[in-house]
């Protein structure tokens, strides 16, 4: 099979550099022994979380259908937290956006499969799949800042609280579309 692979820029360096990456998977959660990243020398926040969603997609040489693989990885080399301000409620906000990768993850594999179901899908068209990509990482990363504005970087308790029951219903809600293990 003949892939191409799309991913952030920064999640391709770390992974050159033997990152070491965790995919999403429900029944697993983070803990702060997967943060193993750097804290920046200058930097007014407590944790920071790297993810990414990453698309393999090809034709498949026996039939040549379109393939495509998304994957949502947490990059632990990258990630990082400060040791004196690490909080339960906190280490749930970077879970969390671990989680909004994974639901981002889920709608492009919505929107690939219901690319692929359409007649006149071919392999010539993956262009189309990488401009799937970058609207979702578009829309995702626009996501991303939208919780971190709403929670304060999770310092509205009340705020997280609501953002946390609204991912896990959006992620119930696109369980269709979750990885299969």
């Amino acid at each position: 099979m003949k892939y191409y692979v799309l991913a952030w820029l920064l999640l391709l360096l770390s992974h050159e550099s033997g990152a070491q990456l965790i995919a999403w998977q429900d029944s697993t959660q983070l803990t702060w022994d997967d943060f193993k990243g750097r804290k920046p020398r200058k930097t007014k926040f407590a944790a920071a979380t790297v993810s990414s969603v990453v698309l393999t997609y090809g034709k498949d040489s026996s039939d040549g259908s379109l393939t495509a693989e998304v994957q949502c990885l947490f990059d632990s080399r990258m990630s990082w937290k400060m040791h004196a301000k690490l909080r339960p409620y906190l280490l749930k906000h970077e879970q969390t956006h671990f989680d909004i990768t994974e639901l981002y993850a889920r709608k492009l594999r919505k929107a690939i499969e219901e690319y692929r179901r359409r007649p006149d899908a071919t392999y010539d068209d993956h262009g189309v799949y990488r401009k799937m990509y970058r609207k979702h990482v578009s829309q995702l990363n626009r996501y991303q800042n939208k919780y971190d504005r709403q929670t304060r970087h999770s310092l509205r308790k009340a705020e997280q609280h609501l953002w946390n029951v609204r991912i896990a219903k959006e992620l119930k809600d696109t369980e269709k579309w979750a990885t299969k293990s």
